[in-house]
C-alpha cells in the first residue's frame, strides 16, 4: 500500500472505526498543500479543509452511511485556492462481520469541472444568443439549432434538427455554389430575405474540420439585419429627400442675395473680430467699394474715426461722412445662428439719411420756434389774466384797507380821551372822601378788569395798524407786481424786487420753510424789474414746494443772497428740499417739462425765466443733490447807465 500510494496521484487516507488516521499517503501534500504529517497529527484538519457549503454532504455520508455512494466536494488548500475532488470510502470488516475501519481515496476532478463549467456557458451562451447558430451534416441536414435560429426561421422555412437546411439541400445550384466557396475560402456569407417573410437576414456558413482534417460539417451563423435594412433605405430616401431640400436652401439662398443686392441699404455680414464676411452691392453705390476690396477688412473703417474708438460699440448710431457730405445711420443686429455653425458673429446695416437728416432738423427749428412762441403767448396770457386779476384785486383790498387804518386812528384818540375822563373821575371820587362809593368803584373795575383794559387797548391798535400797513404794502407790491404793460428796462434795486416776490409768494412758504436773508451790497442796474419779479417769484415758489414733496418734519430752509462778483450781480435762492436727479437737472430748462402732478404746473416757469434771463444777457444754472437740496444761481450784467439800445 505504502508502494501503490508513494507513486498514485491520488490522495489516500486510512482511518479506523473512531475516525482516527492510520495512514496517509504522501501525495496529500501536493493536492491539499498540507504534508501528510500534518494530518496524521490533526484527526479533523481534513474536515477543516472541506469547502463550507459541501461540509454537510462529508457529514452525512460519514456519519449516518457507511456504504456511501461516491461524492464530489470541493476542498480549500493551504494556499487558499478550491480544488474538485472526486471521492470514493472502502469500508473494512473483521471475520464476524463488524466494521473495523475504512480507506478514503481523493481523486482531484477540478479540471473536469471546469470543463464542464465551460461546456455549460458555452451552451448557455448559444441557447441565450440573439444570434442564430445551427450545425448541418454535409447533406445540410440540421443536428443542432440554437433557439434564435428557430426563431428567425420559423414563420417560413423548418429548421428543427434533423431536417434540411434550404439553402444546402442536396443537389441545389445554390448549395453547390455554396460548398465550392467553402472548399477555396472555408467561408461564405451573404444578406437574403427570408422566403416567404418581410425579413432580412445576414448568413454566414463556414466549415467543420474532423480531426483527421476532413471537413465533416457546416456551421450556420445568422442575424437578423430586417431594422438596418429598413434604416438604410430610409436613409437612401431620406437621402433624396436632403438632396432636393439643398436644392431649394440654394435656390432660397440665390435669390435671397440677389434680393439683398437690389436694394440700397448696405447690409453687412461680420465675425466676431468685425471683419466682413459678406456685403451686398449696395456697399458700391454708397462708398465707391467693390463688395471684394472689403472682404476680410474691419467694418469700423467706414465709420468717422471718434465713433470708431467707442470700446464697444453702440448698438446704433448717426454720423456724419464728412468725405461725402452724407448723414448716415447704423445699426448692429446679433447673428442668432441657432443650431447653424457660422463665422458670422454681426449684421450691420447702413443708411443714407441725409434728405431725413436735413427734414428733421428744419422740423427741430420750427418746432422750437412753435413752443418759444406758445410759451411766451402762454406767458403773455397768465401774465395777463394775473395781473388784472391782481389789479383788481388790489383795488377791491386797498379801500377797505384805508378805512380800517382810518378808524383804527380814530379809534386810537377817543381811546386815549376815555381813558383821560376815567382817570378824571376816579380822581374826584378818590377827592369826595366817600370810602363806601370808593370801594364800590374799585369792586366793580376789578370786576370789568378796566385797569387791564386800559393797559391793553393801545397794544391791541398798535398792533391793528401795523397789520393794516402791512396789507397796504403787500397790496402796492401786488399792485407793483400786476404792471403787465411795465416791462421796460429801469435802473431797479434788485432787493426790492426779491423782498416784493418773498411778499407774494409768502402764502406758499410760511407753512413749509423758513427764509433766511443774505443781502450783500449790489448796485442798482438797469433791468426789467417786473420781468425778474416772475422769475424771483417763481423759484422761490418752486424752493417752498420742494420741501413740501422732501416730507420731512418741520420747517425747511430757504437762503436768498445776493453779492458782486465783477462784472455780475449774483442772484441765489437756495433750498435743502428734496433735490433732483441728474436725468431732470439735463432736462430742466425745457419748455413744458414738469415734473409736478397734472392741474399744478404747466412746465414753462423755468423755461421762460432762462429766456427772460437770457433777454437780459444774464446766466441761469441750477445744482442739485438727492436728498441734499438745490441752488439756482442768476448771474445779472452789472449795467448802471442807460444802454443807448433800451428804451424807458
Amino acid at each position: 500500500m505504502h508502494l501503490f500510494s508513494r507513486h498514485s496521484q491520488e490522495f489516500i487516507i486510512w482511518r479506523d472505526a473512531n475516525g482516527h488516521n492510520k495512514f496517509v499517503s504522501e501525495s496529500c501534500l501536493n493536492l491539499t498543500g498540507y504534508s501528510a504529517q500534518e494530518i496524521m497529527q490533526q484527526d479533523n484538519l481534513l474536515e477543516k479543509l472541506i469547502h463550507p457549503n459541501d461540509l454537510s454532504l462529508w457529514q452525512e455520508q460519514h456519519l449516518t452511511n457507511i456504504n456511501h455512494h461516491t461524492i464530489q466536494f470541493r476542498l480549500i488548500k493551504s494556499n487558499g485556492t478550491t480544488v474538485w475532488f472526486e471521492h470514493c470510502c472502502t469500508p473494512v470488516f473483521d471475520d464476524s462481520g463488524a466494521f473495523k475501519s475504512y480507506f478514503g481515496n481523493f481523486v482531484d476532478i477540478t479540471t473536469i469541472k471546469q470543463a464542464e463549467q465551460t461546456s455549460q456557458k458555452l451552451a448557455l451562451a448559444l441557447e441565450q444568443n440573439d444570434y442564430g447558430v445551427a450545425i448541418t451534416d454535409m447533406d445540410g441536414v440540421i443536428e443542432y439549432a440554437n433557439p434564435a435560429f428557430i426563431e428567425m426561421h420559423s414563420s417560413t422555412i423548418k429548421t428543427m434538427p434533423g431536417e434540411s437546411y434550404y439553402l444546402l439541400q442536396p443537389d441545389s445550384d445554390q448549395a453547390l455554389t455554396i460548398k465550392n466557396t467553402l472548399e477555396q475560402e472555408h467561408i461564405w456569407r451573404d444578406e437574403i430575405k427570408s422566403p416567404n417573410s418581410d425579413r432580412w437576414l445576414s448568413i454566414r456558413i463556414s466549415s467543420i474540420f474532423d480531426e483527421h482534417g476532413q471537413m465533416s460539417n457546416f456551421l450556420i451563423a445568422t442575424f437578423d439585419i430586417t431594422r438596418r435594412i429598413h434604416d438604410k433605405e430610409q436613409m437612401v430616401q431620406q437621402h433624396n429627400q436632403l438632396h432636393e431640400l439643398f436644392k431649394k436652401v440654394e435656390n432660397s439662398k440665390c435669390e435671397w442675395e440677389g434680393s439683398l443686392d437690389c436694394i440700397e441699404q448696405v447690409v453687412l455680414l461680420v465675425d466676431s473680430a468685425d471683419r466682413v464676411v459678406r456685403a451686398n452691392k449696395a456697399i458700391k453705390a454708397l462708398y465707391g467699394s467693390e463688395v471684394t476690396d472689403l472682404l476680410g477688412e474691419n467694418w469700423h473703417t467706414l465709420l468717422p474715426e471718434e465713433l470708431a474708438r467707442h470700446k464697444p460699440l453702440p448698438k446704433e448710431g448717426q454720423f456724419h461722412d464728412a468725405q461725402r457730405d452724407k448723414w448716415l445711420e447704423y445699426r448692429i443686429f446679433p447673428f442668432k445662428e441657432g443650431a447653424l455653425t457660422t463665422a458670422v458673429a454681426q449684421i450691420v446695416t447702413i443708411n443714407d439719411i441725409t434728405a431725413m437728416w436735413q427734414l428733421n432738423q428744419d422740423l427741430a427749428s420750427a418746432y422750437d420756434q412753435m413752443k418759444s412762441a406758445q410759451g411766451h403767448m402762454v406767458h403773455q396770457e397768465k401774465m395777463a389774466s394775473i395781473g388784472q386779476l391782481a389789479a383788481g384785486v388790489a383795488h377791491e383790498i386797498n379801500n377797505p384797507t384805508g378805512f380800517i387804518a382810518s378808524n383804527l386812528t380814530s379809534l386810537a384818540k377817543y381811546t386815549k380821551r376815555l381813558s383821560e375822563h376815567i382817570k378824571f373821575l376816579e380822581n374826584i371820587i378818590q377827592a369826595s372822601g366817600a370810602e363806601g362809593s370808593i370801594a364800590e368803584v374799585k369792586q366793580h373795575q376789578k370786576q370789568l378788569k378796566l385797569n387791564f383794559i386800559q393797559e391793553d387797548i393801545p397794544s391791541l391798535i398798535e398792533e391793528s395798524l401795523e397789520g393794516a400797513q402791512r396789507i397796504t404794502k403787500i397790496v402796492q407790491n401786488l399792485k407793483s407786481f400786476s404792471r403787465i404793460d411795465d416791462t421796460a428796462a429801469a435802473l431797479s434795486n434788485l432787493h426790492e424786487c426779491l423782498d416784493a416776490a418773498l411778499s407774494i409768494g409768502w402764502n406758499e412758504i410760511k407753512y413749509t420753510a423758513e427764509v433766511k436773508k443774505d443781502y450783500q451790497d449790489i448796485p442798482n442796474i438797469y433791468c426789467s424789474a417786473q420781468e425778474l419779479n416772475q422769475v424771483f417769484l417763481n423759484l422761490i415758489v418752486n424752493a417752498a414746494q420742494a420741501m413740501s414733496s422732501s416730507g420731512g418734519n418741520g420747517l425747511g430752509e430757504i437762503i436768498v443772497s445776493t453779492a458782486t462778483e465783477e462784472p455780475w450781480v449774483v442772484i441765489k435762492i437756495s433750498d435743502n428740499g428734496s433735490g433732483m436727479p441728474k436725468e431732470i437737472l439735463s432736462r430742466i430748462f425745457e419748455p413744458f417739462y414738469t415734473t409736478k402732478d397734472v392741474g399744478k404746473g404747466t412746465g414753462l416757469g423755468l423755461s421762460i425765466g432762462y429766456d427772460i434771463i437770457q433777454k437780459h444777457h444774464g446766466e441761469l444754472s441750477v445744482e442739485s443733490e438727492l436728498g441734499v437740496g438745490t441752488t439756482f444761481t442768476i448771474k445779472l450784467p452789472i449795467i448802471t447807465e442807460k444802454p443807448n439800445n433800451v428804451e424807458g
